[in-house]
C-alpha cells in the first residue's frame, strides 16, 4: 500500500511507538495500535493490537538522533506532497519527515 492508502485506512493518534529500526532504507515501527479509534472496531474486540508497520524505500529521512522513540506516544501521522510525517512524544516531542515508496502493515 501507499502511505497515503496507510494514513487514510488507520487512525494512529495516541497509539504508541514501542520500537523503532531505520536499516536498509527501510523504517520499521513496532507499534501498539489503539484499536478502539479504528473503523469497525466493536466494544468485544480487543482495545489495542501491536503492529508491525514497515516503511520501505525511505528517503530523505529526517529525525531528531537523541530522541527516545521506546513507548513514545504518536501525536500526528500524516501524508503530504510525498512526504510522511511523524509527531511523537515521550518526555520531549520529535518530528520524523520521510518519503518513501511502500508499506506494509502486519500483525
Amino acid at each position: 500500500m501507499t502511505a497515503e492508502e496507510l494514513i487514510h485506512e488507520y487512525y494512529f493518534h495516541d497509539s504508541v511507538v514501542t520500537n523503532m529500526k531505520y536499516i536498509n532504507n527501510k523504517l520499521i515501527l513496532i507499534i501498539e495500535l489503539c484499536m478502539y479509534m479504528q473503523n469497525g472496531y466493536r466494544d468485544s474486540d480487543p482495545e489495542t493490537k501491536t503492529v508491525t508497520v514497515e516503511f520501505i524505500g525511505v528517503g530523505n529521512f529526517e529525525f531528531d538522533s537523541d530522541f527516545k522513540f521506546e513507548d513514545a506516544e504518536i501525536l500526528e501521522l500524516s501524508y503530504e506532497n510525498n512526504t510522511v510525517k511523524s509527531v511523537l512524544f515521550n518526555d520531549e516531542i520529535s518530528v520524523i519527515i520521510f518519503e518513501c515508496s511502500a508499506v506494509n502493515i502486519s500483525d
